[in-house]
Parts: structure tokens; C-alpha cells; sequence
């Protein structure tokens, strides 16, 4: 069954939880991880600046929770990952401070029938030009390659430093991008400041149709400096959901293809054009398929993100 024929139909409480349930299940074939995967669907993508390669709009930030001795999370990731990749998604965010979770989805990755075609993102974090180097290459080791696809200093944690070794690894080829990610608002400025001397590729921020504060300053400089944009938290934690909670869809949602709310929340956010990727968190496979969705079909113009926009306001 074609991705782009499936309604779910849900309304979530937050990035992992429902409040209303699916009112279509996912075909089984879709979630038999032990049979091949069916073939991937045509999803929105757009250039990396620095390159031009495309890369799909819609990713996946995974979680700390996939390290869980239980294997619970690491059942459900493996289902959410043959989701993305069906309908077209590549890029897959590593977490910080969880080597378990980067081993787990080196595992996943390796095991894939195509398994270059993961685009992975891992983190540094910690200060020291050995200490950031030693733990760069433990990533790859984990995540069984020679090269990452993106390298991240995650927080800026000794930017300066991790910098400089970073632009070594893009050189050398350890590194195909490099990056930075910023998780509070306080510190989404800072991060726009560092863009014109950082010579970077990536940049992750929050951002989503409640936390705005990237649009001032820094989605314009990474537009203006050839910077890809990656967002994290594209649902403020769950918090958008609480307004929506019994609010019916607009009618211009349809022309949009957009059967949940979720889905137009996204769409939102892509109609950005300096945004290059939504990376939404989730452990649910039907909150993944809801979420690839809004990778297909037409985006809000400008009347229509305002209108949305103005329910929040």
C-alpha cells in the first residue's frame, strides 16, 4: 500500500503520545522489519547549500530511550526507522551523551539493505582538542563508519576548538558536513553570531510555530551564509498540541493534503525556505507515517502560515 494513501488520522498529545487513536493501522508489511523493506516513496527534499546534494525534508531525532535495557524502545525504533526510510526519509539523529543509542543505530544502519543510504548525524560534546577527537571517533566506531555523514558540536560546547578539529575531519573526508546544534532559545543568537566566521554546513536549532526565536536573526544568516537548517523540537514538546486539542482542522488543510494537525505543523515550519529539514521525535511508527506525510504535496503560501499562526498568537 502507497505512504501517500494512508489517513491517520491522530491527534497527539505530544511528540510521542496520542490522544485520539489511528483511525488506520499501518499495513503489516510496513512493520515486519525481518522482511525487505518496500520501495521508498518520493518525498519533498531540497539542496544542502554547501553541495547541492538533496536531502528529504522530513527526518528523525532519536532518543536517549533506545539505549533501554528493556529492548522496548529499541523494538519500536526499529519500526519508526523501516517507516522513514519507506517513505523517503535519510537523515537520523544520534543523541548526545548515549553511546549505547549510537551503537544501536550503527546496528540498525548496518543491518539496512542499503546501508550508505542512512544519512547520520552524530554530536561532540565535551572540551579538549584530544578529548573531542577520541570521542568523534568512537561515534564512527559505534555507528560502524569511516565517515559521518554530519558531525555536530553539540551546545557549542568549546566551539572554537571542536571547530578547528571539525574542518580537519570535512577536509580529510572523516566528515562529509559539519555542524552546531543549540537546544535553548537563550542560546539561538549566539549561534546566529558564529555563522559568518564558522564556515559551517549545519546548523540545528527549536523551532516550531510557538518558539519562533530563530526567525529573527538566525534562519536569516544561515540563509545568507549557505547554512542548511535543522530543526529540532518542531512541536515545542507537545505544548502545540494542547491548543489544538479540540480545535477541527481548517478547511484549506485539504488543499494541502494535511489530514492531522501534525502534519500541517510541519508543513508550516517547511514553508520556510531556509529550513532544510524537520527532524520530529517519536517512538511511535503511526506518528512517524503521519509525519513523513508532510514531505508530500503543497505547502502553506503566506496567507494561510499566517492564519495558522494567528491561532497561537
Amino acid at each position: 500500500m502507497a505512504l501517500a494513501g494512508l489517513g491517520l488520522l491522530a491527534c497527539r498529545r505530544g511528540d510521542a503520545g496520542a490522544i485520539e487513536a489511528s483511525r488506520e493501522e499501518i499495513p503489516d508489511e510496513l512493520l515486519d522489519v525481518s522482511a525487505p523493506p518496500p520501495p521508498a516513496a518520493a518525498m519533498r527534499s531540497r539542496p544542502i547549500p554547501a553541495s547541492g546534494e538533496l536531502l528529504p525534508v522530513i527526518g528523525l531525532a532519536v532518543g536517549p530511550a533506545v539505549a533501554d535495557p528493556s529492548n522496548a524502545a529499541k523494538a519500536s525504533t526499529r519500526k519508526v526507522l523501516r517507516v522513514l526510510r519507506s517513505a523517503g526519509g535519510r537523515l537520523i539523529d544520534a543523541p548526545a551523551r548515549s553511546p549505547d543509542a549510537e551503537t544501536f543505530l550503527g546496528e540498525l544502519a548496518n543491518a539496512a539493505e542499503s546501508p550508505r543510504s542512512s544519512f547520520l548525524a552524530a554530536r561532540v560534546w565535551t572540551s579538549g582538542r584530544e578529548a573531542g577527537q577520541a570521542q568523534m571517533e568512537q561515534s564512527l566506531d559505534r555507528l560502524q563508519r569511516r565517515r559521518i555523514d554530519l558531525m555536530q558540536i553539540h551546545e557549542l560546547t568549546d566551539f572554537a576548538m571542536q571547530l578547528e578539529t571539525l574542518r580537519r575531519w570535512r577536509v580529510i573526508g572523516h566528515a562529509r558536513y559539519i555542524g552546531a546544534t543549540v537546544s535553548r532559545v537563550a542560546n539561538i543568537v549566539t549561534l546566529a553570531e558564529k555563522l559568518p566566521d564558522a564556515r559551517l554546513d549545519f546548523v540545528q536549532v527549536p523551532y516550531s510555530i510557538l518558539v519562533r526565536a530563530a526567525e529573527e536573526r538566525l534562519l536569516p544568516a544561515a540563509a545568507d551564509h549557505g547554512v542548511a537548517v535543522l530543526v529540532a523540537q518542531p512541536f515545542a514538546g507537545g505544548r502545540v498540541f494542547e491548543t489544538l486539542r479540540r480545535r477541527p482542522l481548517p478547511e484549506w488543510a485539504a488543499e494541502l493534503e494535511c489530514t492531522t494537525w501534525s502534519q500541517l505543523l510541519l508543513k508550516w515550519l517547511l514553508a520556510h525556505p531556509a529550513v532544510g529539514c524537520v527532524l520530529p521525535a517519536t517512538h511511535d511508527p503511526r506518528h512517524m507515517l503521519d509525519n513523513t506525510r508532510a514531505g508530500l504535496g503543497p505547502l502553506p503560501d503566506a496567507a494561510q502560515q499566517r492564519q495558522l499562526a494567528g491561532v497561537f498568537a
